[in-house]
């Protein structure tokens, strides 16, 4: 099978055209390569010489900005050893053929800008290297501020289990009060005689009792 030629800056290629209802009825002929086609294009004639019949109609911009219905069907095309379905669309009489840029990608196919040749990619690409167009990927909306932080006063900020507290400070209690069992008593002195002693009017006098008039 002759593969793709080079002329005038152009890439061609022979690509044989087959009815899937019977493979039997084929036509082989020289399209043109064209990335800024999507689906493939070939004289009605030459559909109809195989067999095939329009199966729908579908409106088509060209590249003069015009947009035109055309009637399209389905065929298996063979060109570069592969094989593949693809929507063609049914052109007037005498139209070149052409190969629009569906085919060339479902078959892992490209052209090389360098010389204008057809080569075959290891693999085929599953989805867009850059990903889906700006126009279909949702848009993100910035994350709503939460009412509760924005009303908390400053500095009444919640504690974080492991963070450092005051030294001395309990995470509940308030700060202890001095008491007169708190205070240091000397070997052998009783709780209230150190009561007494610590009286900020001095030692009471002998036999009077605290609180007495």
């Amino acid at each position: 099978m002759r593969k793709e030629q080079v002329k005038m800056g152009l890439t061609h290629v022979q690509v044989t055209v087959r009815n899937p209802a019977d493979l039997s009825r084929n036509w082989a002929g020289r399209f043109l390569v064209d990335t800024g086609a999507i689906d493939c294009l070939i004289p009605r004639e030459r559909l109809e010489q195989i067999g095939l019949r329009p199966r729908g109609r579908r409106t088509y911009e060209l590249a003069d900005g015009r947009q035109v219905d055309m009637d399209i069907a389905v065929a298996q095309l063979e060109f570069m050893e592969e094989i593949v379905g693809a929507t063609i669309l049914f052109g007037e009489e005498g139209t070149e053929p052409l190969l629009g840029v569906t085919a060339l990608e479902s078959l892992g196919i490209e052209v090389d800008p360098t010389n204008q040749r057809l080569r075959k990619l290891p693999s085929i690409r599953l989805k867009s290297v850059d990903g889906p167009p700006a126009w279909l990927r949702p848009a993100v909306a910035p994350p709503a501020p939460n009412s509760r932080e924005q009303s908390r006063p400053r500095g009444s900020e919640p504690h974080v289990a492991g963070a450092a507290r005051p030294p001395g400070r309990s995470p509940s209690a308030a700060p202890a009060r001095r008491t007169s069992s708190s205070l240091p008593k000397a070997p052998g002195e009783s709780f209230a005689s150190a009561g007494k002693a610590s009286s900020p009017f001095g030692a009471l006098p002998e036999g009077a009792e605290e609180g007495a008039p």
